[in-house]
């Protein structure tokens, strides 16, 4: 994969997230001119810094790198809703999965309304 190709994985996922790169560098602990050459092209994010973009964007290395076409969702706040997932019934799995989906639509509806 391209320096250009991670730094649109990058990109991509900043957007659905919601994100500026200011509050992606925050989130990683990686100077803004950082993120920006990766997004750019200009530098590739080693193995260190790759593990501070898939943490503060909630996305495996694998992703990032091209290695999977799937985000897989990662981090903390994942390891939380996957953990209590297993604890749910088959009834509140279902609601989950509705809820998780209503969410997804609210989200589409902000962007698309111009709104965070």
């Amino acid at each position: 994969m391209s320096k250009q190709e991670v730094g649109g994985r990058i990109k991509q996922i900043i957007e659905t997230r919601g994100l500026t790169q200011a509050q992606l560098s925050a989130k990683s602990g990686l100077p803004p001119a950082t993120i920006s050459h990766f997004i750019t092209g200009f530098r590739t994010p080693g193995t260190s810094s790759l593990r501070k973009l898939s943490r503060a964007l909630g996305v495996s290395v694998e992703y990032l790198l091209g290695i999977s076409e799937e985000p897989k969702i990662a981090g903390d706040e994942a390891k939380v809703i996957f953990r209590n997932a297993q604890q749910l019934s088959e009834e509140s799995l279902k609601t989950l999965a509705t809820f998780s989906q209503m969410l997804i639509d609210q989200d589409a509806k902000k962007k698309k309304d111009g709104g965070d």
